[in-house]
């Protein structure tokens, strides 16, 4: 599945994938979520990443730099494959709902990474700003651009810095952004 039609243009092209079929599907759309009640450390800062960090070294090189502003949630629960994702799944919701703002560092390079669908959905349904690099899918930054701050891996802590002071606008960005989600993206099976 990806939501992404240049996601699929891009993997049609590669022979990797030639034995897997690739299906698109609607913006939000999921097949199902599975909740369990496993606690999870709760939050210290109000911001906060949710990803494997150790097996990057663009992503810990860049969220070092913000380790005293950020809380870091080193885990896999955002990978459907792993084999702990019913367990999972609710570790990342306890965290989601305790922050205000997620961020979205990507494993590779901006340039060639393909949108985080999956991350943005999630953390705007759960009334969090979204924080994400831009990735190479012009399509999907420009769909979400009025709605999330969309930036380069150097701006992260400027935003942080300011939306974290300004409660007001960073509470009217997240309402507008999850309003809009609600209404344009409600899938039914």
């Amino acid at each position: 599945w990806d939501y992404s039609t240049t996601n699929i243009d891009i993997l049609s092209k590669q022979k990797v994938l030639s034995n897997t079929p690739l299906i698109h599907v609607p913006l939000g759309y999921t097949n199902s979520l599975d909740y369990t009640d496993t606690p999870f450390p709760a939050p210290l800062l109000s911001t906060g990443f949710i990803g494997n960090v150790s097996s990057s070294s663009r992503r810990k090189k860049i969220l070092e730099k913000l380790k005293k502003k950020i809380g870091i949630y080193e885990n896999n629960i955002w990978n459907n494959s792993d084999p702990r994702v019913g367990v999972s799944t609710r570790l990342k919701a306890t965290v989601i709902k305790k922050i205000d703002i997620g961020l979205i560092v990507y494993f590779y390079p901006a340039v060639v990474s393909c949108f985080d669908l999956y991350r943005v959905i999630t953390l705007i349904s759960n009334k969090c700003l979204v924080i994400c690099e831009r990735s190479m899918d012009y399509k999907m930054n420009k769909t979400f651009e009025p709605y999330i701050i969309l930036c380069e891996s150097f701006e992260i802590e400027k935003w942080i810095d300011y939306y974290t002071t300004n409660h007001d606008e960073r509470k009217k960005k997240i309402e507008v952004a999850y309003q809009w989600l609600k209404t344009s993206f409600n899938y039914a099976l």
